[in-house]
């Protein structure tokens, strides 16, 4: 005997998620025009940093920017993915578009981590001769900056919540809210008492805030580039308990990864007593389906069900 099924192939129960079905929530034209807004008031704040941060001196202003660019680079990404997730499968990309966004992320990450050590080297050689700020402009634009992110963020709010997409978005505008009022504060100090390493301080707190983001985006990034089993999961666990189901005499080949990193896909070969019916296969797929995707999110999984005769002749070969 020798059964193999995917992902809710209608036996007894019916799949609310396959790996490629139309996802309402999270790939809503909403979505895209809520990150679309987002993505526009935070690159146009960017410009004017720059602009601003080069007129008056300000690191701290460039540095937040540069970190704004960051995040201006994540939202286009979260923008790219919503439309890309609205694109169904084709016949030669079978998986999809979605892991795209991840070399994105990827790149994105490189690039951000460069601008951050741009910007402590260039903190270093202030801190050794500071230059002189001119603190009246960078209020300015760190008080826009913000008015404009908390815009942002409100926009980015009143989304769906449970789209891990958009929660991603918003983390990134929260953060360039407390870039921009970390360079605001700054200014008050350079302004108010013409401590002008303030702006310096400000600037490695800022570049600071970047790292851990960059390090951990490259270790999600490549983690599911290598096809490395998603966090919170534990194949041994899983072969455990797939193997604790009645029928159920063995598990092996059995391999977890994800496609875009927010899901998680699964093969196995399970296998099963002498003489089970096709009805009694059809049951035990459903049953582990089920399970695996309650017990641990996994939305797509492909079980290949085999006699124990199989197994052995399997093992020999």
């Amino acid at each position: 005997m020798e059964q193999t099924h995917g992902h809710g192939d209608g036996h007894d129960h019916e799949h609310k998620h396959g790996l490629f079905d139309s996802h309402d929530h999270d790939h809503s034209n909403t979505s895209v025009i809520r990150i679309a807004i987002a993505l526009g008031l935070t690159a146009t704040i960017m410009v004017a940093q720059i602009i601003g941060g080069v007129i008056s001196g300000s690191l701290a202003l460039l540095a937040d920017s540069a970190h704004m660019a960051s995040d201006a680079l994540g939202l286009v990404i979260a923008l790219v993915a919503a439309w890309v997730g609205m694109k169904p499968a084709t016949k030669r990309a079978s998986y999809g578009f979605r892991r795209t966004e991840v070399i994105g992320a990827l790149f994105n990450a490189v690039l951000v981590g460069a601008a951050a050590l741009w910007i402590l080297f260039e903190a270093a050689q202030r801190w050794q001769e500071p230059a002189e700020v001119m603190s009246g402009p960078v209020i300015v634009i760190a008080i826009i900056g913000l008015f404009a992110n908390l815009v942002s963020a409100w926009v980015l709010a009143g989304g769906d919540r449970t789209n891990m997409n958009m929660r991603a978005a918003l983390l990134h505008v929260m953060i360039d809210a407390l870039g921009s009022v970390g360079v605001l504060v700054s200014a008050l100090v350079v302004y108010l008492t013409g401590f002008q390493r303030a702006d310096t301080i400000a600037a490695v707190l800022i570049a600071f805030l970047v790292v851990p983001q960059v390090v951990n985006l490259i270790r999600m990034a490549m983690r599911v580039l290598l096809e490395q089993v998603p966090p919170g999961l534990d194949p041994a666990e899983i072969t455990e308990w797939m193997e604790q189901a009645d029928g159920v005499i063995d598990v092996h080949d059995l391999h977890v990864w994800s496609i875009h990193g927010t899901d998680a896909v699964l093969t196995a070969h399970v296998t099963v007593e002498d003489g089970t019916d096709l009805e009694s296969g059809c049951s035990i797929l459903c049953r582990l389906q089920s399970g695996l995707e309650e017990r641990y999110g996994v939305d797509h999984a492909t079980l290949q069900l085999e006699s124990a005769s199989h197994r052995d002749h399997e093992i020999s070969c």
